[in-house]
């Protein structure tokens, strides 16, 4: 119906939000660099134990009940079960500029940059099952059914294996990426 339903009060400013399987939309709140769990309809509303730092990139998938949490020029990724409350952390090689979950494959997938790379992290061990070179610094990351892409600047990257492959231009800088439900189409968003 689109009808506003009564406002969930938050304990502090939430930058960005995920909604994995189950009922917890999770929330990051990079100044206490907590994540906070809110069940939809209001009746609870509870904060994570501190993070490593002020985690302000969060990835989720509606098919998956963990989430990808990060912070931005750092090299710390955690995956976080909001129904279990359990937190495990890997580190990566370079600084964190955006994450993913890659569904068919069960991973997240974190774009870095010094060095330029795609980083895919089995999420049940978060051990690291491939990096690939990235031609450019990487803005946003998106898991398509047939592959990840990657943006940079105003490029669209493809990967094809372990191969990356310019795939496609858009107008201006791009902000971020989505892809739908199904993995076939990708929604990118200009900076302006």
């Amino acid at each position: 119906t689109l009808t506003t339903l009564d406002p969930i009060a938050m304990p502090g400013t939430v930058t960005a939000l995920a909604f994995p399987s189950g009922d917890i939309l999770v929330g990051a709140e990079p100044a206490s660099k907590k994540l906070v769990f809110v069940r939809p309809s209001g009746e609870s509303v509870t904060e994570t134990a501190e993070l490593p730092g002020a985690g302000n990139l969060l990835a989720g998938d509606r098919h998956d009940a963990r989430v990808v949490v990060a912070e931005a020029g750092k090299s710390w990724v955690e995956i976080v079960d909001p129904a279990t409350s359990s937190f495990k952390q890997a580190t990566v090689t370079g600084e964190v500029r955006a994450v993913t979950i890659d569904r068919d494959q069960g991973d997240a997938l974190v774009a870095t940059h010094n060095p330029d790379a795609l980083v895919r992290l089995d999420m049940s061990t978060l051990s690291p099952r491939s990096t690939v070179a990235l031609p450019s610094v990487p803005s946003a990351v998106a898991a398509l059914a047939n592959g990840p892409v990657v943006a940079s600047g105003s490029r669209l990257i493809r990967f094809s294996g372990s191969t990356v492959v310019p795939w496609a231009q858009a107008k201006g800088e791009i902000a971020g990426l989505a892809a739908s439900d199904e993995g076939k189409a990708l929604h990118v968003a200009e900076q302006d």
